[in-house]
């Protein structure tokens, strides 16, 4: 199944079009972070096995921790909430990093 911004379904050439006009991209972002980049790239994700697939995809790479991460939500306006949110957390622990606070500090607060 091929889905539109909104979970509906779509044809191909709806698809393909989406993609030229850059529509599928909701957010991207590069932040510094521990001595390396953290890139953030949130998504549509228009190809669905089910119902049940989450519409968009945030993904998270870099993090020397955590790793490669995906998060999934249903709405345009919850995915770009929640990439915001990723990026303001990681510019916060960064800026609190290079300013001394130790990380078990933050990762209580956080």
């Amino acid at each position: 199944m091929i889905r539109d911004l909104q979970g509906n379904e779509s044809s191909v050439e709806e698809s393909k079009e989406l993609v030229r006009s850059g529509k599928v991209e909701v957010g991207y972002d590069i932040v510094p972070y521990d001595d390396g980049v953290v890139t953030i790239k949130s998504r549509l994700q228009p190809l669905a096995h089910d119902e049940t697939d989450p519409l968009f995809l945030t993904h998270v790479r870099g993090d020397k921790v955590t790793g490669w991460l995906e998060y999934g939500t249903n709405s345009e306006e919850e995915c770009k909430r929640h990439h915001d949110a990723l990026v303001d957390r990681y510019r916060l622990l960064e800026r609190e990093r290079t300013a001394g606070i130790p990380k078990i500090l933050l990762n209580g607060v956080l």
